[in-house]
């Protein structure tokens, strides 16, 4: 999926997301009543109550970077666990926008999820209720005692936003072969100094495209698409002209997107 960053002047602001600090000062939920972009209207406490449902809530502002990085890691966890048809509902909570900018938000990443603005579907009432401390924040609800079971999943990666569902109880739904290949998609050394090495088991014939980014959503390192056979892929990648920090490299293949964290370190 395609990754298009729009940042905004005072961005900085959000970079809080990288501390490994609890992001709603909740233990647990707060009912809700909100109604979708189009229309849908959803109760919290009947998807925990009644159908028996894990809720996920990603907690998004449309014009925050780091918000567009990790929709897409959002949305593919949510087709992860079976796009709200399995034992996990997931849902976009948008702070200050209006029904139109949301849609186009949801346009522009490919979001297919249930998602609710901040002026028309009630979702800064829900920002307010939960204190949220920042964005995007990702937690997850249990039906046993409406827990917050986790409000600290940073970043909200495709593998961290699975790890923290199946803790939980969510069920994975039909990625048997996508986990394969994610569990042995790995990049080494890590730390790195100049160069690394992304590796990663392909069943099949695909294209393979990487792509390095920092922590402001940047692109700082591409490597082009290009058909790779099945088997075993090793991608080299040049890092000589990044700064030493923290930053993510994502590896796309078979319309999925894996993502993995990578330190540079000159030392």
């Amino acid at each position: 999926m395609k990754k298009i960053f729009l940042l905004f002047a005072g961005m900085m602001l959000l970079l809080p997301l990288t501390r490994l600090a609890a992001q709603t000062t909740l233990d647990t939920a707060v009912n809700f009543h909100v109604k979708t972009i189009d229309g849908e209207p959803i109760w919290l406490f009947d998807l925990l109550d009644n159908d028996n449902k894990i809720v996920v809530i990603d907690f998004f502002s449309t014009s925050c970077g780091p918000c567009q990085f990790y929709a897409p890691d959002f949305q593919t966890s949510y087709e992860d666990f079976g796009s709200n048809n399995g034992n996990v509902y997931y849902m976009g909570i948008n702070w200050g926008s209006n029904n139109q900018a949301v849609r186009e938000f949801d346009s522009t990443y490919n979001l297919s999820y249930p998602t609710i603005s901040g002026t028309q579907g009630g979702g800064n009432t829900v920002f307010e209720d939960y204190n949220i401390l920042s964005y995007p924040t990702v937690i997850v609800i249990v039906p046993e005692d409406h827990l917050i079971v986790n409000k600290e999943i940073v970043p909200p990666v495709r593998d961290s936003i699975n790890q923290a569902v199946t803790a939980a109880g969510g069920i994975l739904v039909g990625v048997e072969e996508q986990q394969a290949s994610a569990l042995k998609t790995v990049v080494f050394p890590n730390p790195a100094g100049n160069y690394a090495t992304v590796r990663i088991l392909l069943k099949n014939q695909e294209k393979v495209a990487v792509a390095v980014y920092d922590l402001l959503g940047r692109v700082r390192v591409r490597v082009p698409e290009k058909v790779c056979r099945g088997g075993t892929i090793r991608i080299p990648l040049a890092l000589e002209n990044l700064s030493d920090g923290i930053y993510f490299v994502t590896v796309s293949f078979g319309g999925h997107t894996i993502t993995r964290q990578l330190v540079k370190s000159s030392l």
